[in-house]
This record gives C-alpha cells, sequence and structure tokens, in this order.
C-alpha cells in the first residue's frame, strides 16, 4: 500500500511540474527564439548509430541521417568529423525520453552548469581559428598544435579563455512520429531561454546542426553509453537559431 501511495504522489508531483505556470514575458521570449551563441571543440566522432534511441524508424530526420549515412561511407578517416546542417529549419517535438528508460525527462529537460578553460588559437599565417582544450594542452596533443587550414605547425596567437554556460538537453522527435529520435542540446542564452519553458509535447523550430554523439541509455536498471544523434545550432558561423512553436 505504501508502494502505491508513493506512486500517487510522485505522479501529483510530476503533474504540478508538468503543468507549472510560465509568466507571459518569458513565453513571449521563448517563442521569439536566440541565435546560437556557441563556440565549439573538434571531438572525435562517435559511430554513427543504426537505430534511433527508441523506434526503428528516423521519420522526419530520414533526410539528415541518409546524409550522414553516406558520409561515413565516405570518410577514409575515423577522425573525420560526420555532420549536416539543419537547414531550411525544422520543427520537432519535445519527448519524455519513452523508450529510452530514462526518467529525468518526463518533465522537461536537463539543465546543467558547464564551465571548462578553452585554448582559442589563431594561425599567424592564414588566419584560420581553432580551439584546443585542457587535455589537448596537458598532453601535447600534436593535433591541436597545427593549423587545420595550411598545415604550418606551432605558429598561432593563442587566448586563453574561461568558458562557462548553461546547456539543457532533451529527447526529440518529429511532428507524426511518435519514437524519441535524436537529443538537443542547446547551450548559453538558447537555453536559458527555452528551459523553463519547455516539457514533453512543446513544439520547437531549429536552424541548426545534427551529428553522432554519445547518450545515456537505461534498461533493467543499468546505465550505458549508445551512439545517437545530437542536434545542437552550431557554431555561431551557422546562423542557427532555435524558438518555441508551441509549448
Amino acid at each position: 500500500m505504501t508502494d502505491r501511495n508513493e506512486r500517487i504522489e510522485r505522479a501529483k508531483d510530476l503533474g504540478k511540474q508538468w503543468n507549472k505556470d510560465v509568466d507571459k514575458d518569458t513565453l513571449d521570449a521563448a517563442k521569439k527564439g536566440a541565435k546560437s551563441d556557441y563556440v565549439g571543440q573538434w571531438k572525435r566522432t562517435p559511430k554513427l548509430p543504426k537505430y534511433p534511441p527508441a523506434g526503428q524508424s528516423w521519420c522526419g530526420i530520414q533526410s539528415f541521417y541518409s546524409t550522414l549515412e553516406k558520409q561515413d561511407k565516405g570518410r577514409k578517416s575515423k577522425y573525420k568529423r560526420l555532420g549536416t546542417a539543419i537547414k531550411p529549419p525544422q520543427q520537432f517535438v519535445v519527448t519524455d525520453g519513452t523508450g529510452i528508460g530514462n526518467q529525468e525527462f518526463v518533465t522537461g529537460p536537463r539543465g546543467t552548469d558547464v564551465a571548462y578553460t578553452q585554448y582559442q588559437r589563431k594561425c599567424n599565417g592564414c588566419g584560420q581559428a581553432w580551439v584546443a582544450s585542457q587535455k589537448d594542452v596537458d598532453n601535447s596533443n600534436k593535433a591541436k598544435e597545427r593549423c587545420w587550414k595550411c598545415g604550418v605547425v606551432g605558429n598561432y596567437k593563442e587566448n586563453k579563455a574561461k568558458i562557462a554556460y548553461r546547456e539543457i538537453k532533451f529527447p526529440v522527435t518529429t511532428p507524426g512520429c511518435g519514437d524519441t529520435l535524436a537529443y538537443v542540446s542547446l547551450t548559453g542564452e538558447p537555453a536559458r531561454k527555452l528551459e523553463s519553458v519547455l516539457r514533453p509535447g512543446s513544439v520547437i523550430e531549429i536552424q541548426g546542426w545534427i551529428k553522432p554523439n554519445k547518450e545515456w541509455k537505461y534498461k533493467n536498471t543499468k546505465k550505458y553509453l549508445v551512439d545517437a544523434l545530437l542536434i545542437t545550432l552550431g557554431s555561431t558561423q551557422h546562423g542557427g537559431y532555435v524558438k518555441l512553436i508551441k509549448r
């Protein structure tokens, strides 16, 4: 009886969280949206997933997946990055993570405060910019000493920056498809504008970037990493944005 009462109370609590009121200014700001303010760093590309986190069909993102599949088959090095632009903008529906065994998204996004040191480098010869992480510097990563454009090694100016931002992550599908297809990561201003507004069923519009990533999945109380697709707004040069269509 105690377990049943606990489940009832938990359901009531989740209901209150899901139905929480959002003031008009916050809602209007989310509908207006925000542009990407992300400055990313290169990471080794995980394997391209064969299937979405839940279900068997890629539904409304099939065209993007087909592009990634073609890139994957054509790349000669495992270090070559996979990714393609979401352009023109597409609509996505926030899910509660059904099918991935993760209960943390049942009332909305997972929010995290992120902070790290970034080494922003610019080639003295050709002006190409890139970034290195603290780990790259500690390990004397040779790849991060070389300019990606002209190939010159060690000829760059460097700015050591302290990076801190808010990140929210949540699973999504496309209209008309009930399965969780990918995850969305929003950082900085876009994250701040939408974190308190989004909940399962919310519809958003995104112009951004989609790529393979590693995400957590749960099965029989065990937690493990799986290959999945991640949607971001891309770096500032891609003109990415997100806005709320319907809460």
